[in-house]
């Protein structure tokens, strides 16, 4: 008798642990989830950014966005470019959906890594940011944009007469100098 109820015991033990770590897993995911969504700290960051790249404040962005660590690495001069592009190719934010979270937190430093779909102006794409804890303030470590909207120039489209390769929206031919009225696609 007195064994099963020890059973007893260490099952309800052990059960109960496993809840606690599931609604403690929750609670972390709950979190990230509240920060990057909606009207969390780091949406309202990362509309803010995107809000000034459609203004063209880039070093203003650099300055005040960025942690120590991206800007060890990447010059003002390489993030206004970055800024630059993605103004001119995909034009302002319009919105946005998480797609996945990753927190991590070591020490006193909690990063948040956060990826979205994304939808501009001028098309769709990816964003991934990372961003790091810093004095109570979240600052931009990383940023990634994918979108079809940086490779529309480097379309594979051929003249009918000669066969060169040109921009998609070309007119005429840059090698034959045939007008072109409807580009041939390259698989």
């Amino acid at each position: 008798m007195q064994k099963s109820k020890l059973v007893l015991w260490i099952g309800l033990g052990f059960g109960s642990l496993v809840l606690l770590l599931l609604a403690a897993c929750g609670g972390f995911l709950f979190m990230g989830l509240r920060v990057a969504s909606g009207d969390g700290e780091v949406a309202r960051k990362v509309d803010e950014l995107f809000r000034e790249f459609a203004a063209g404040n880039f070093d203003k962005t650099y300055q005040s966005f960025t942690s120590p660590e991206l800007r060890r690495v990447t010059s003002e001069a390489e993030f206004s470019k970055l800024g630059r592009l993605i103004q001119n190719r995909l034009g302002a934010l319009r919105s946005k959906q998480v797609t996945s979270i990753n927190i991590k937190q070591v020490n006193t430093i909690r990063m948040i890594n956060v990826k979205y779909k994304a939808f501009f102006e001028r098309g769709s794409g990816t964003v991934q940011v990372v961003f790091v804890k810093s004095l109570g303030d979240w600052q931009l470590n990383r940023l990634y944009v994918d979108s079809p909207e940086f490779t529309k120039d480097f379309s594979t489209v051929a003249c009918p007469e000669c066969a060169a390769l040109h921009a998609e929206d070309a007119t005429f031919c840059p090698k034959c100098g045939k007008k072109l009225n409807v580009p041939v696609k390259i698989e």
